[in-house]
């Protein structure tokens, strides 16, 4: 990745971008000339040739999806997840227009009129407004100004599913309906979109829908499904006219303007692409990602097929056609960060992929020597000997080994427990391991000086068995490795000795008032470096504790906007604690701040991650400090300025 990518559209305070976000939607320009990317920091403008990326836009909320170009690839318009739909001048990157619509409302299928003149959308289902069912909409709103044109009501049954198709001439709309307890659609339904009512009911169709496409003369409707089906029909007569099934795959359909029907099928590591038409597969190349999805450029000889943190973009065969392009530097989630010893690497452990490590320097990435295994999430952790090691899943084994090498340190049978995704702790030396089950209990592995494996049940305190909490970060080692702290079941924070696998005290917290708000459960948890303290995190409040009996220590309430500071970490000298945000409705950026511990004074407060801050690390020294999230960057901060960096401190807070 060009290293200057690190500084375009900066958030103050921050000297390095790393990442270029998790992808959200790709779009093709109409004239060839571009490829937009839209991701959780903002709307990425490639090159199509090159694939070099030339502009970033919409960065202030980032989370932009429902990407598409004008006809005359002279505009683009964007929504925001859950938010406001933007119209922008492709030559300026000026954004021209905002579209009126209720905020609450979540659109799909974004759309311009041939003419380029109007932008089209339809509300993904019916929304109740106090206690009333309203019918769904399908808005028109002018391209240059933004203001609504016209609106229509669509009367959706109550169960209606996510995937919706306009027709060519924008008469029709298209939707699947679902049943909401099983999660899989039932039928499509047509509506005639000016009269609101439905024209049209196919029964038969994929169990979950990946796409639907009208024919260029409206009159079949193709679905594609996540399972590998493909059902054309003809809607007018209701008569399914011919299915086809290529295995565990997702189906992804475009009709170009020649009325070919193309398919780009995606498997978890191929993708095969079809001219369904002819019955002909045209190409098959090599993808890795489950959770991938594919757009095809207006002609149909280009697709780019995306994941999170990857997209492969496929070009029709030619006599001097490169065939297969990669654009690189897009991250999945990063849910856990680690210094290197010397501070001049930085170590990243993500969803659904395998470790990164950046030059922090040169600020490039590159993948540890000896990377053989398959993209797997990873996470990360320092120890105390300065290496940094990975905790794993393969298969029925939990793994730890070091990054750089791809032989394990130690195995862990797992075969009979059920995880909760992304709760593992490890000990400083390596030889502990932590992981929460979907049951509420804590495992407990060690590898023994003897190289033997010793499994230990910490039975949780589930007051409520019946009601599962979630509990991010909810388990921590001591420095030492003979303390483990854990959050189970309806949010009770246990403190544990290892060595004798009992329980020291329960830590008092109290339940903050119920607000209905999401997740509001979530709590965090992080040791000092000293292992005297116990940080914890829960909405409104960050709570300190006597890390040797759970005494409470000290509380610091939360400013607004700040109200889930859920990610915790203490700065190497431990008279810092820094909280990162989640998500809270209404924030367009998380708040990162910086507590004195002594004093409960947050000092500083930087903004840069468009979502969920999951995981915070300091350089040895105390001076740089990372930070990664939910948005698929990692940002750098200079943080010497604002803190007395020395040895650990004292309890002098008390």
């Amino acid at each position: 990745m060009n290293s200057n990518l690190t500084t375009w559209a900066l958030p103050e305070g921050a000297i390095a971008r790393l990442g270029l976000g998790s992808v959200r939607d790709t779009a093709f320009s109409p004239d060839g000339q571009y490829l937009a990317i839209g991701t959780n920091i903002g709307l990425w403008l490639y090159e199509s040739q090159t694939l070099s990326p030339v502009a970033l836009w919409d960065t202030e909320r980032g989370q932009t999806e429902n990407v598409i170009f004008s006809p005359d690839s002279r505009l683009i318009a964007t929504q925001t997840f859950a938010e406001n739909v933007k119209v922008w001048d492709t030559n300026t990157g000026v954004g021209i227009a905002v579209l009126e619509k209720e905020e609450s409302q979540l659109l799909s299928n974004l759309r311009f009129s041939p003419d380029g003149q109007r932008v089209l959308a339809a509300t993904n289902e019916n929304v109740w407004k106090g206690r009333q069912l309203c019918p769904g909409k399908v808005y028109v709103w002018c391209a240059q100004t933004g203001k609504q044109i016209n609106e229509s009501e669509i009367h959706y049954a109550q169960e209606v599913g996510w995937r919706t198709a306009f027709s060519p001439d924008f008469t029709l709309l298209a939707s699947t309906y679902c049943n909401r307890e099983r999660d899989i659609q039932t039928s499509i339904v047509v509506w005639n979109i000016a009269t609101g009512a439905q024209i049209a009911c196919m029964p038969e169709c994929p169990a979950r829908v990946q796409s639907l496409c009208f024919s260029p003369c409206g009159k079949r409707l193709a679905v594609g499904g996540v399972q590998g089906t493909l059902h054309v029909w003809d809607w007018e007569n209701e008569r399914l006219e011919s299915t086809a099934v290529y295995g565990q795959a997702r189906v992804c359909l475009h009709h170009p303007p020649n009325g070919e029907l193309l398919a780009a099928v995606i498997s978890k590591d191929t993708v095969e692409v079809w001219n369904v038409t002819a019955n002909q597969k045209l190409d098959t190349f090599a993808h890795r990602g489950e959770r991938a999805f594919a757009c095809f450029s207006e002609n149909g000889t280009q697709i780019a097929v995306a994941r999170s943190s990857e997209i492969r973009v496929w070009r029709k065969g030619g006599a001097n056609a490169q065939p297969l392009s990669t654009v690189h530097g897009h991250l999945s989630t990063v849910d856990s960060l680690v210094f290197s010893a010397d501070g001049k690497t930085l170590a990243a452990g993500m969803w659904w992929d395998n470790v990164l490590l950046w030059d922090v320097a040169s600020r490039q990435a590159h993948r540890p020597d000896s990377e053989e295994l398959p993209g797997r999430k990873q996470t990360v952790h320092p120890t105390a000997s300065g290496k940094i090691l990975t905790t794993y899943k393969d298969g029925d084994m939990l793994k730890t080994r070091e990054v750089g090498n791809s032989e394990p340190l130690a195995e862990f049978d797992a075969s009979q427990i059920t995880f909760v995704p992304r709760h593992t702790a490890l000990s400083s030396t390596g030889q502990r391991v932590a992981r929460l089950d979907k049951e509420g209990n804590f495992h407990l592995w060690e590898r023994t000086a003897e190289g033997t494996e010793k499994h230990i049940l910490l039975r949780g305190n589930p007051r409520n068995p019946d009601k599962w909490a979630w509990s991010p970060h909810g388990l921590a080692f001591s420095p030492d490795g003979k303390r483990l702290v854990t959050i189970g079941r309806d949010r009770a924070v246990q403190l544990w000795d290892v060595n004798t696998s009992e329980e020291i005290a329960e830590l008092p917290l109290t339940p903050p008032p119920a607000r209905g708000t999401y997740r509001e459960s979530d709590m965090g948890l992080a040791f000092s470096p000293r292992g005297d303290i116990i940080a914890g995190a829960q909405w409104g409040e960050i709570v300190l504790w006597e890390a040797t009996d759970g005494k409470l220590l000290k509380t610091f309430p939360q400013p607004e906007g700040n109200q889930r500071p859920i990610t915790l970490a203490f700065s190497p000298c431990g008279k810092y604690l820094v909280s990162g945000s989640w998500y809270q409705c209404g924030l367009k950026q998380m708040p990162i701040r910086l507590w004195e511990v002594a004093t409960g004074e947050n000092i500083a407060t930087f903004h840069g991650h468009t979502t969920d801050v999951q995981c915070i690390a300091f350089s040895l020294d105390g001076t740089l400090m990372a930070t990664g999230g939910h948005d698929g960057i990692i940002l750098l901060w200079d943080v010497g300025t604002y803190m007395s960096v020395g040895e650990p401190s004292g309890r002098d807070f008390r």
